[in-house]
């Protein structure tokens, strides 16, 4: 009989053969990116998910034990995690019945309890809620419930700000934040990931890990960033974390190269550290149920300019991206008619030198005044200003580098003024901008249907930036999106 012993961090097979570990191992692996092993000949093929000594991530125990079964080994868990029941119905009620949004009763919808609940019955996994699913809310709803020492890792200094505020504002209860030079935990706290992981001096390093080993709760938002080694670092060190769930619309991580050309994720890892998928909404069933606006996809096809000789990616998107006067007049023209109609734009751009070329030109070259727009990157002092004018409607125009991410918009027109072929990149900025309008009381109107739209450019005539259109071309007809084809010319008429 082979003994699990469930642990919070890492289990441990007793007991087992080698044959058995083998079998395990053949199955819970993942192959190391190609191209990485070419250019590190000492880089393994294969990542291995379980040791030669039978010890794993515990949030592989489903699959290890649906293999025990499929071998046909008995097996006995013993779980020695700190925390294994649901918290009590008639508490987790009050607590619920006290949280709010915007001074009034909170009032879940029906999936947004369902997600609850699995929070409840499964003490680990990953949560894939699309944006505008009201993912604040349910993490909110599942801390100040299972009410213990919990923890929030997010990457950025903005967004968990905002992600501090939102849940202080839910849970009506103070929500401690560590990061940005501040140490200031509480019962409930958010962190920026770099803080818990980049501090100097014996002290501080002393305090970072006392206090994540009292951690009890332990949430990734933006779970896909988990592949990084910080993370994974705050994970191990929040070793008596019984409680662990992730949060992301998004929960893929970076895409490798297989030895038979093929593409894959390491999204193993992502399962290892926190478990499998509890909870999954769609985008396409928010639309359908009425909970956001559907998107009306515009691909505009430019020809672009290639020698047969490609610089360095940079160089090349320099001129092709950047640089394009065609692609770049369509973005502003775009813009000005919407401008025109007292609509609001959003346009999403990668590169901080593209954003201020396009601001300059929608003031010089087609009279826009500068006060209706704004361009919100990692280095403008009043960005959080302007994203929350740009939300309250107060702002026509707003273009960013910091808006893909973590942030919800209500507009008439979205703009991928970038380009790239992240799958990830391209379904955050999309969801970004399918925020229905609220009624007074706060609620969507799932019964009113609502469209917008959004404008990607589909770069012909370039090896690297056709294949990348194409991509994001792919993944929207997989989100089942409506897609319309125009040419530029037609937009400079």
């Amino acid at each position: 009989m082979v003994l699990i012993e469930v642990n919070d961090y890492r289990s441990q097979l007793n007991g087992v053969t080698t044959k058995l570990i083998k079998i395990l191992r053949r199955y819970l692996r993942q192959e190391n990116d190609f191209w990485a092993r070419k250019h590190n000949p000492r880089m393994p093929k294969y990542k291995y998910f379980v040791t030669k000594k039978g010890s794993f991530l515990t949030g592989f125990l489903p699959r290890v034990v649906t293999l025990m079964k499929r071998a046909g080994v008995e097996y006995k868990i013993e779980d020695k995690r700190r925390i294994r029941k649901m918290p009590d119905m008639g508490v987790a009620k009050l607590h619920l019945d006290d949280m709010e949004i915007g001074g009034n009763p909170l009032k879940l919808r029906d999936y947004q309890l369902e997600s609850l609940v699995r929070g409840y019955k499964k003490t680990r996994g990953i949560f894939d809620l699309a944006t505008g699913a009201g993912k604040t809310v349910i993490m909110a709803a599942l801390v100040k419930t299972w009410r213990k020492k919990t923890l929030v890792v997010i990457n950025s200094k903005d967004l968990a700000q905002q992600l501090r505020g939102e849940l202080e504002e839910y849970m009506d209860e103070p929500v401690g934040f560590i990061g940005d030079g501040l140490w200031q935990p509480e019962q409930f706290t958010v962190a920026i990931d770099k803080t818990l992981t980049s501090s100097k001096g014996k002290k501080k390093r002393a305090r970072i890990k006392k206090y994540l080993e009292s951690v009890e709760y332990l949430i990734f938002d933006e779970v896909h960033h988990l592949q990084s080694n910080t993370w994974r670092s705050i994970s191990k060190s929040c070793k008596n974390a019984s409680l662990r769930h992730g949060f992301s619309g998004t929960p893929e991580t970076s895409t490798i190269k297989r030895s038979d050309g093929t593409e894959g994720n390491r999204d193993g890892l992502l399962e290892g550290y926190l478990g499998p998928t509890i909870h999954e909404i769609s985008t396409k069933w928010l639309i359908d149920a009425g909970w956001l606006a559907r998107p009306l996809i515009k691909v505009v096809r430019n020809d672009v300019y290639f020698d047969s000789n490609p610089l360095t990616y940079n160089k090349e998107y320099d001129r092709i991206i950047v640089g394009d006067e065609f692609r770049n007049r369509a973005i502003c023209e775009l813009t000005l008619s919407e401008f025109k109609d007292n609509g609001q734009t959003i346009g999403f751009v990668t590169r901080i030198e593209h954003g201020e070329r396009l601001m300059d030109m929608m003031a010089t070259d087609f009279g826009i005044p500068k006060d209706g727009m704004a361009f919100a990157h990692g280095s403008s002092y009043s960005r959080d200003e302007d994203i929350e004018a740009f939300k309250q409607g107060d702002l026509p125009i707003l273009f960013g580098t910091v808006l893909s991410e973590g942030l919800n918009f209500h507009c008439d027109l979205g703009i991928k003024a970038g380009a790239g072929k992240s799958g990830i990149q391209t379904k955050q900025e999309i969801g970004r901008i399918l925020r229905k309008e609220k009624m007074a009381n706060g609620e969507v109107n799932t019964d009113r249907e609502e469209t917008v739209t959004f404008v990607d450019f589909q770069d012909n005539g370039h090896p690297w930036f056709a294949k990348h259109a194409r991509r994001r071309i792919r993944t929207y007809k997989a989100e089942e999106h409506e897609l319309e084809y125009v040419d530029v010319d037609d937009l400079l008429k």
